[in-house]
């Protein structure tokens, strides 16, 4: 029986074997299909311009984040323009949004504070370019949204005027406003870097960014409109185009000084820091 045994197991080995055989030129045609396949993918994705992006770009580019930038600078822009540009408006609903949206997207909800972010390597440029245009798109809708409302309310009976939009006041003069922007944004950079590169939670953050955000436009109401923020900007109505001063002023100088904050909040503490571990060892 044992013999037979044995002589049965052989004889399986053998057709296993010679089965095998058979079937590993079948499995290299397969993998060289695929292969090709794989290629003629990678060829396409070139043609199409797909190679260039990264593969991390959907965990980059979130939905929930970038929609909860657009609804956050919505919101602000909306109290803006509502409340004619109050500086205490702008800073207690900051305080609000930073705080309901930080755990969300960060609550940045102003294109100054992400570029600053961006500048000081806390994320990264595909983020911040998606936050920067949801940014822009909530302020343009809010814009669109208060005009609609404003055209829909009647003539007052008592003055005989009709209800107008807020807008930001006309520039005068060209340096004294953009550098009250850069100083505004400067302020708002080292607020935002405490509270980012510090790692605070959503109410620290909140009222730090909040309380940055108040000095800034303090600042910045020496030179310009104080608005501190490009996207807001926008539904403001400043940007006028015959007058490039305004492109300057309200969408470069602050981004420019909200980055100088960052980096001298950055190097202030890398400075404090190494001092500690000097004296340590």
């Amino acid at each position: 029986m044992s013999k037979a045994k044995s002589s049965k197991s052989k004889a399986e080995h053998k057709a296993e074997h010679k089965a095998e055989r058979k079937t590993a030129p079948e499995k290299v045609a397969v993998k060289e299909k695929e292969r090709e396949i794989e290629t003629k993918v990678e060829v396409l994705k070139s043609e199409a311009g797909f190679a260039k992006l990264p593969k991390n770009l959907g965990k980059e580019l979130v939905l929930g984040s970038l929609c909860a930038e657009l609804v956050g600078t919505f919101i602000f822009t909306v109290c803006l323009l509502n409340c004619s540009g109050n500086i205490i408006v702008a800073a207690l609903v900051m305080v609000v949004l930073v705080m309901t949206l930080s755990r969300v997207s960060g609550g940045h909800i102003n294109p100054a504070i992400t570029i600053s972010l961006w500048a000081t390597r806390k994320i990264s440029g595909i983020k911040a370019s998606g936050y920067v245009i949801s940014q822009i798109l909530g302020a343009m809708l809010a814009l669109v949204i208060v005009t609609q409302f404003v055209n829909a309310t009647p003539v007052s009976s008592t003055t005989g005027l009709a209800a107008s939009v807020y807008t930001a006041t006309e520039l005068t003069g060209q340096w004294r406003p953009f550098f009250g922007e850069l100083l505004g944004g400067l302020a708002l950079g080292l607020s935002v870097a405490a509270a980012f590169i510090g790692r605070k939670n959503s109410m620290e953050s909140g009222f730090i960014i909040g309380g940055g955000l108040l000095s800034a436009l303090i600042i910045a109401a020496l030179g310009s409109s104080a608005i501190v923020n490009p996207a807001a900007a926008i539904g403001l109505s400043a940007y006028t185009f015959s007058n490039w001063w305004t492109i300057f002023t309200y969408a470069i100088a602050p981004v420019i000084g909200g980055a100088l904050g960052a980096w001298l909040y950055k190097l202030l503490q890398w400075d404090v820091t190494g001092q500690k571990e000097l004296t340590e060892e």
